[in-house]
């Protein structure tokens, strides 16, 4: 027997039960208000994706990408020394998916950036379409969609070059496939619950750290197949469990046995200084990541009947947990889990019987940050639009450059410079003696670790880039240093 507490939301408790008619228009408003934010979020998205120059992460898993198109392998060349022979602990479908679009349209960070603009849209539909197929109500659905588009660590990672948030798209896109409602899943079967495994296998093999994630679609499955309705323990739900299973094994096995087998790949990590680096206890990640953290723990705890009352709450916690267990806050990973710990918040607060104003409190200061820092990349996106010009760059580069030009640069110039006949390579974090990098470099951006290393008189300066940095308050200084076209470009004299 199944205790009730856990069906599937599909009540409003509490004094929302009360306000009746008046639940209609503020749906029609709240719709109204989730579309007004969404087109102003897109569209700063995609200004950013367009005008911030790259960082060190990006021009990192772009130089991989580009390296698989251009036929070389899984390998990284931009820091001298940092990496030798093939890198396998990522994965390889992000590299792969990014190398065609590179083949089909060039190397450019506006195509590299928008398919995780675009995952992380995606992202929100499909957790929308869980809360729906799992009862929530739709002011709540639409809550968690206003919430999640203006949350600082997601919407940061949704402008970024990392792969981090297509691995939670397939999550989310397994997660919606077992989460719908049952007669949906007894119409479809073996072939649903294959892909729900090969979509979870599929999210490792973009980033193992996704692996962390995925107990909310195990509980979920598990939950659907083997506990809900009358079919508790039925030989054909413990079939499409072993399916699923299969897709995942099957999927991730591929990949392990290419990279040479399991004690090969385990090796990998190992030896990778990276790895252990990015590993450790962290419930608590960046200031503003922490707002949602907080508020989830706080309802959570002070609910604990509601939170341990629903399956969906449940494996979003879980996979909240074990995430925290296991990685690091070393990168913008906070990311990845902010779309579960949101779901856990509107599925507690549609619960709880709080008032109104109480609700309202709380759902300002939720929204608040990400309104703040949305506002403030908008300003910083339109002020300093001069000093990130593309264009400026792109005429250096058609007067200056060679073909088999080798160019040292920092991260920000990758996207700018790479391409077909000349290499880009940096002296930032480099393996090997500056100098001998440099003595091999036909031209220069300037750095501080290159001037450092700037024979005498071995270079002369050919251009120079500057402009009038206008500050955006509570942004750090380093952000500037990174994302602002400020350096002078030598070549080698012949």
């Amino acid at each position: 027997m199944i205790p009730s507490h856990w069906k599937s939301f599909s009540r409003i408790d509490g004094p929302l039960k009360a306000t009746g008619i008046l639940l209609n228009r503020s749906v029609r408003q709240l719709r109204f208000l989730f579309m007004a934010i969404c087109a102003v979020v897109t569209i700063t998205n995609l200004a950013a994706i367009y005008s911030l120059p790259s960082w060190f992460d990006e021009a990192f898993f772009a130089n991989m990408s580009f390296n698989v198109a251009e036929g070389k392998g899984l390998i990284f060349t931009l820091i001298p020394g940092y990496h030798t022979g093939e890198v396998y602990f990522y994965g390889p479908i992000f590299f792969y998916l990014q190398s065609f679009f590179i083949n089909l349209l060039g190397l450019d960070s506006f195509i590299f950036r928008l398919p995780i603009l675009v995952s992380a849209n995606l992202i929100v539909l499909l957790l929308v379409l869980v809360l729906r197929n799992n009862g929530v109500a739709t002011r709540y659905q639409l809550l968690f969609a206003v919430a999640a588009m203006l949350d600082v660590s997601f919407n940061r990672s949704a402008v970024n070059g990392r792969m981090d948030l297509i691995a939670v798209m397939l999550i989310s896109l397994a997660l919606f496939l077992t989460g719908r409602r049952r007669e949906v899943l007894e119409q479809t079967g073996v072939f649903r619950w294959l892909l729900v495994g090969a979509f979870s296998a599929m999210a490792y093999l973009v980033t193992p750290r996704s692996l962390f994630l995925l107990p909310v679609v195990l509980i979920l499955s598990t939950y659907q197949l083997l506990f809900e309705g009358a079919n508790f323990i039925a030989l054909r739900n413990w079939r499409l469990i072993t399916i699923g299973l299969v897709g995942f094994l099957a999927t991730a096995w591929l990949w392990i046995q290419y990279t040479g087998g399991i004690a090969a790949y385990v090796e990998l990590f190992k030896r990778n200084p990276d790895t252990a680096s990015h590993m450790a206890v962290t419930f608590f990640r960046t200031p503003l990541a922490n707002v949602p953290i907080v508020m989830m723990l706080i309802l959570v705890v002070s609910n604990y009947k509601v939170a341990i009352g629903n399956v969906l709450l449940i494996g979003s916690i879980s996979s909240y947990i074990v995430f925290s267990l296991i990685v690091k806050e070393n990168g913008p990973y906070a990311g990845m889990i902010t779309p579960f710990v949101l779901m856990t918040i509107v599925g507690v607060l549609e619960r709880v019987s709080w008032t109104k104003a109480q609700k309202s409190a709380l759902i300002t200061v939720l929204l608040l940050p990400g309104s703040v820092h949305l506002t403030l990349r908008a300003t910083d996106l339109y002020l300093n639009s001069g000093c990130r010009e593309r264009s400026a760059v792109a005429a250096i580069r058609s007067q200056q450059f060679r073909n088999g030009d080798v160019i040292v640069a920092p991260y920000k110039y990758y996207f700018l410079l790479q391409g077909v006949g000349h290499d880009v390579v940096t002296l930032d974090r480099s393996k090997i003696d500056p100098t001998q990098v440099l003595a091999k470099a036909d031209l220069l951006v300037e750095n501080e670790l290159a001037v450092s290393a700037l024979p005498a008189s071995g270079y002369v300066k050919v251009a120079s880039l500057s402009c009038n940095i206008r500050r955006v308050p509570l942004f750090p200084s380093n952000f500037y240093e990174r994302t602002i076209f400020n350096e002078s470009f030598y070549r080698r004299a012949r």
